[in-house]
């Protein structure tokens, strides 16, 4: 993987992200990097069960996406596709929303 640069809003620091991942209770896991100048943290996401779960399916449903052959087929797929990622979107709001909010 290509290293992802980023700069601190605090202090302006450019550095190379390293990524953490920290589990909480509930089994929920925070993703963040942390600049290591002023140690200021930034959350990329939150993550579960449930979430890693649907993102395999998606994998899974894109794979058979780029093999299929008829055009039916390929609709299907992609409103499956559709349905999956909204899934995974409400569930990253959702979480972000109850672990934040505590």
């Amino acid at each position: 993987m290509k290293p992802v640069k980023a700069q601190c809003e605090k202090c302006n620091h450019v550095f190379t992200v390293r990524f953490h991942k920290l589990r909480l209770p509930n089994r929920v896991d925070k993703h963040f990097f942390i600049c290591p100048n002023c140690k200021e943290e930034y959350v990329s996401y939150y993550s579960n069960r449930k979430m890693v779960q649907l993102q395999d399916e998606v994998s899974e449903l894109y794979g058979k996406f780029r093999k299929c052959r008829m055009e039916e087929e390929a609709k299907v797929l992609d409103m499956k596709l559709q349905n999956k990622q909204a899934e995974y979107e409400r569930i990253r709001d959702e979480l972000k929303t109850k672990v934040e909010g505590e």
